[in-house]
């Protein structure tokens, strides 16, 4: 019992990883303001949905994170299949960047 109340401060803090562990999100469920769906053409690949698409990651990038949000292993893509796709997301022409004028 001694170990446990010496001990305390540690045993909190790993109850408080493990309880925020199951509280984040998992990856399966990720289809934010950032993505968008796409259906796959006849002859499309990921580079030429890149190109089609409206993001500014690079292209290396932005195929690493569609594999990632659709838990592909390779870079395969089927005709007819739909995946998500990381995109920038819009924003108004209101909005005043540091450094801009009014």
């Amino acid at each position: 019992m001694d170990f446990i109340r010496n001990h305390s401060f540690s045993f909190s803090f790993i109850l408080l990883a493990v309880i925020l562990a199951f509280a984040m999100p998992d990856g399966a469920e990720e289809q934010g303001a950032g993505t968008q769906e796409v259906t796959v053409a006849q002859g499309d690949s990921l580079l030429s949905l890149h190109a089609q698409t409206d993001t500014s990651l690079p292209a290396d990038r932005w195929v690493e994170e569609v594999l990632r949000l659709n838990g592909k292993p390779d870079t395969t893509l089927l005709a007819g299949e739909t995946i998500i796709v990381p995109a920038t997301p819009a924003y108004s022409d209101d909005i005043l960047l540091a450094g801009g004028d009014k």
